[in-house]
């Protein structure tokens, strides 16, 4: 801390006392005691001299007590006012230390500024900061920016090209003064008007643009003397007036037959090419009207051609002065000379062409002979109507009239032998009653052509055919019946499903005490149930009688086929069922029956198998 921060120091401890004893004793001649905010506001409002003054809490400002000029208060009161002045190069923050140079870093250091220029290239505070030793650029600094700017000085070099787009100068950089000069070709040039002026008035200075060399260009119809003036056309008189030619029409004169026309188609108009001079010769045969065209003859019509002075005469249709002149080269017509006029009658039967043989018949062939005669041939197998086309038999034909030829259709159903009955295929026998005409097919029996043929309605066999005989082979593991499905085996309840077996165990059914548990160990082989050790017969189900009556047998009168129903005692299972399998009833034993039982429910079902298999052989057979 410097030696004014340690004075301030001491002035702010000695004005502190002197404040606080001076208001103590003020408040306690009043009677009242001051606070705080009281005591600021009076110690900050008044002072004698600067210790007076209350520190305002910054190191970087001096409390100093401004006194006005009229002096101290009366009996030597307070009457000065306290400011705090800021310390010069003082600082709290570095954002008090701006020195407005954007080249310098700006900090705080020790309560002190330090400004630290950067290290950034180009930087500058001032103009002086950016000379770059030439005097062909104007140089500033941006100091909002910091950068140098360096503007070029026009017509200085060789910061700016000396080229002054002139092709007659040369141009060179005063490498001292830093300007340009210009050498000056004296022969070169630009325009006309830098050439030097030519000599006599019929030629003129011209400036070449693209070897930019002066040359001479003659004046368009100027002239020295009338021999300039020659334009090689006999007819005019030639002269040079003031440089200038002029070129007089010679009257009479010409240069070509053109120019000599006199308007008389009856003469010739020429020029003479010698002496330049027209020549208008009287045309022979030349006529000015009709009547120089009379030719002492009754078979033309004569004129004049006005425009061209020549004679036409036109020959008068059909006129002649004698047979020979009426000739129409055409076989066909005798020509005769009759009154000066032509005529020509034709011959009958007469062509020159095969058109005009055309008898309108399609059904001929017209042409024309050599002795100039028409031959009309008719046309084989040509029709004009339905009545000119022959029928036979099952054939119908007519007649076609844009082909004009016959068309045959047969009639349907109709023959005249077996031929025309068409294919049947293997399994029909075709004939034709020839009598009536007609065909008539006979199917053959058990013939078959396709499998399709041959389907007996049985989905446990496969059907086919081979070489027209139907077939039917036995699908493995299918069944239609119940019965079908019979395993042998009675604790399981055989079904057919879809044409599918099922053998399901049944519940509850025994075949040895093996089978049974306690409480009730023993197979009670009557009703194929497991009882009591001791027991005659297992107790009655729900619904069920009490007769213990075994297993029987007997016919199903509702069978065609001789099939047999199985009874079941009155102990049988609940799941027993009965089902209508299409002509044999049958209900399916209980397990567990008595040995007795279950021969008699097998002999049965063997019984049942058989007469069905009976009749799927029976169905087998064509």
């Amino acid at each position: 801390m410097n030696k004014r921060s340690n004075n301030k120091v001491g002035r702010r401890l000695g004005s502190a006392l002197t404040l606080f004893f001076s208001s103590a004793t003020l408040f306690l001649a009043c009677g009242a005691e001051p606070d705080a905010s009281t005591v600021a506001t009076i110690s900050q409002a008044l002072c004698s001299d600067d210790n007076d003054c209350v520190d305002d809490g910054n190191i970087c400002t001096e409390e100093v007590c401004e006194i006005a000029a009229a002096g101290a208060g009366a009996g030597g009161a307070a009457s000065g006012e306290c400011v705090h002045n800021p310390i010069p190069n003082c600082c709290n923050t570095s954002d008090e230390c701006n020195d407005g140079k954007v080249c310098t870093t700006d900090t705080c250091e020790n309560l002190k500024c330090v400004f630290t220029p950067n290290d950034e290239a180009g930087c500058c505070d001032g103009p002086e900061d950016c000379a770059d030793a030439t005097e062909c650029t104007t140089d500033t600094c941006d100091v909002a920016t910091g950068k140098c700017e360096h503007e070029s000085v026009d017509g200085c070099c060789p910061a700016t090209s000396c080229d002054d787009g002139n092709a007659c100068t040369t141009e060179v950089c005063n490498d001292v003064s830093g300007r340009c000069n210009y050498l000056v070709d004296t022969e070169c040039c630009n325009i006309d008007s830098e050439c030097p002026a030519a000599e006599g008035a019929c030629s003129v200075a011209v400036c070449n643009p693209t070897t930019h060399e002066c040359g001479f260009s003659a004046v368009a119809n100027c002239c020295a003397a009338a021999e300039d003036c020659d334009d090689g056309n006999p007819c005019t008189d030639d002269a040079c007036t003031g440089n200038a030619c002029e070129h007089v029409a010679i009257d009479g004169c010409c240069t070509s037959d053109g120019q000599c026309g006199d308007d008389d188609v009856c003469t010739a108009d020429l020029c003479n090419a010698t002496d330049h001079v027209c020549e208008n010769s009287a045309i022979t045969d030349c006529c000015t009207t009709d009547d120089d065209c009379a030719d002492e003859t009754d078979c033309t019509n004569d004129s004049c051609d006005e425009d061209t002075g020549r004679c036409v005469h036109k020959t008068k249709p059909f006129c002649c002065p004698d047979t020979d002149d009426c000739n129409d080269g055409n076989a066909c017509t005798t020509d005769s000379c009759e009154d000066a006029t032509c005529s020509y009658e034709s011959t009958s039967n007469c062509c020159n062409t095969t058109g005009d043989c055309d008898d309108g018949n399609p059904c001929t062939a017209d042409s024309c002979d050599g002795d100039n005669s028409c031959a009309h041939e008719e046309i084989a197998g040509c029709c004009l109507t339905d009545d000119d086309c022959d029928n036979d038999g099952c054939v119908a034909h007519t007649c076609n009239l844009e082909t004009r030829l016959c068309t045959a259709l047969p009639t349907a159903g109709c023959c005249a032998d077996v031929a025309d009955c068409g294919a049947t295929g293997s399994c029909v026998t075709a004939a034709c009653d020839s009598a009536a005409g007609s065909c008539t097919t006979t199917a053959e029996e058990a013939c078959c052509v396709a499998a399709e043929d041959c389907n007996d309605g049985n989905a446990c066999t496969t059907d086919s055919c081979d070489s027209g005989t139907c077939s039917y082979e036995a699908v493995a593991d299918c069944c239609e019946l119940d019965g079908d499905c019979f395993d042998g085996d009675s604790c399981t309840v055989d079904t057919c499903d879809g044409n599918t077996c099922s053998n399901e165990a049944a519940e509850g059914c025994c075949l040895s005490d093996a089978d049974c548990d306690d409480p009730t160990p023993v197979c009670h082989l009557a009703s194929a149930r497991c009882v009591e050790e001791g027991a005659e017969e297992p107790p009655p189900t729900s619904g069920e009688g009490g007769s213990g009556a075994g297993p029987t047998t007997t016919p199903n009168p509702s069978s065609g086929s001789g099939g047999v129903v199985v009874n079941n005692p009155p102990t049988a299972p609940a799941e027993a069922k009965s089902e209508d399998d299409g002509g044999c009833s049958c209900r399916v034993a209980s397990p567990r029956a008595p040995v007795g039982t279950l021969s008699l429910v097998l002999a049965a079902s063997l019984l049942a198998f058989a007469r069905r298999s009976g009749r799927r052989k029976s169905s087998l057979t064509p």
